[in-house]
């Protein structure tokens, strides 16, 4: 099946609470087609005062957390910003738009794709959003404050708003049509690379795709993929299974090399691990716990600087009866 895709704003410039959630669900209008991507555009206004010192990718590190969620089949997108803008980077082989930050009086924009459908996938209609299905969708956005803009804040103040565009198909999705799958994106506590360890969560009915992983120093205790991505920290990785090992001892370079090859890209402190590198979802590691009794991932340090390891998983669930 061959759906047409357009472009559809759903809301625009809705103010965002500062150093605060804002949920968006009135605001968020469901038809009858099928959404491919929500395409979150967001907007920080800083009037400088007498701050100073911008700090690096701040337009990105600023949106501390969005969630996506439906009524029916729950969370779809669950993680900060900067998470969504990398991964957006590897399966477009794009880099979505931004402006780069400044301690300057200015509005700078990033634009931060939620996809549904797979760009990658052999059969991205198995997962996009069929809006026939919901009664309603949830956007949840937080934010910081000057504190995440500068190093020093001084008298500076901020604002800012979102908004989100539907790229959607241009019909209604026939009637007969229906995905399989719902789309589950969501990243893990930040680590210390010395931890040697990070549990991947398990469900009966999910399949994990892929994993976005950072490593990063100078982060904040307890926000994923804060402070400064670099190539130090890890030498190599492992998923153990439990019943054997879905990688093994993969090093950074060979990880990186595999992602210039696969994605066209090659970026200093990420790395994906891609599971259907094919495009078929069939090659999708089945969490289910009786058939994994874990997955976990693992690796071996090669430095004594503190280091973080900050992780985006990529699954998909069976859709719920409904």
């Amino acid at each position: 099946m061959s759906l047409r895709m357009v472009k559809r704003k759903v809301f625009e410039n809705l103010a965002l609470k500062i150093g605060d959630t804002t949920v968006f669900s009135n605001d968020i209008t469901l038809t009858k087609k099928g959404w491919f991507v929500a395409l979150l555009e967001l907007a920080i206004t800083l009037t400088v005062g007498t701050g100073t010192g911008a700090i690096a990718e701040a337009e990105l590190i600023f949106f501390k957390n969005l969630r996506l969620s439906s009524d029916l089949d729950k969370e779809s997108h669950v993680g900060p910003a900067r998470a969504f803008f990398n991964y957006a980077k590897y399966v477009k082989e794009i880099i979505p738009p931004k402006d780069a930050f400044a301690a300057a009086s200015a509005t700078y924009k990033v634009s931060v794709p939620l996809f549904y459908a797979d760009p990658l996938s052999m059969a991205p209609l198995q997962t996009i959003l069929d809006c026939g299905r919901y009664n309603a969708l949830e956007l949840a956005i937080t934010t910081g404050t000057v504190a995440d803009l500068l190093t020093t804040p001084g008298t500076a103040t901020v604002t800012a708003v979102a908004t989100l565009t539907a790229i959607e198909t241009q019909d209604d999705l026939p009637d007969e049509f229906s995905p399989a799958f719902y789309p589950v994106f969501k990243t893990l506590a930040a680590v210390n690379h010395t931890d040697l360890i990070a549990k991947i969560g398990r469900l009966p009915d999910q399949r994990l795709r892929r994993i976005l992983y950072m490593l990063a120093t100078s982060s904040t205790a307890g926000v994923p993929f804060s402070g400064t991505p670099v190539d130090l920290g890890i030498t190599g990785v492992s998923i153990d299974n439990g019943k054997g090992f879905d990688f093994r001892d993969l090093s950074r370079t060979q990880i990186q090399n595999d992602n210039q090859t696969d994605f066209k890209l090659r970026s200093t402190g990420f790395y994906m691990l891609d599971y259907m590198s094919s495009g078929d979802l069939n090659d999708s590691a089945i969490m289910h716990p009786g058939l994994r009794s874990k997955c976990d991932m693992t690796w071996l340090t090669d430095t004594g600087t503190a280091t973080t390891v900050n992780v985006l998983t990529d699954s998909v669930q069976e859709l719920k009866a409904g």
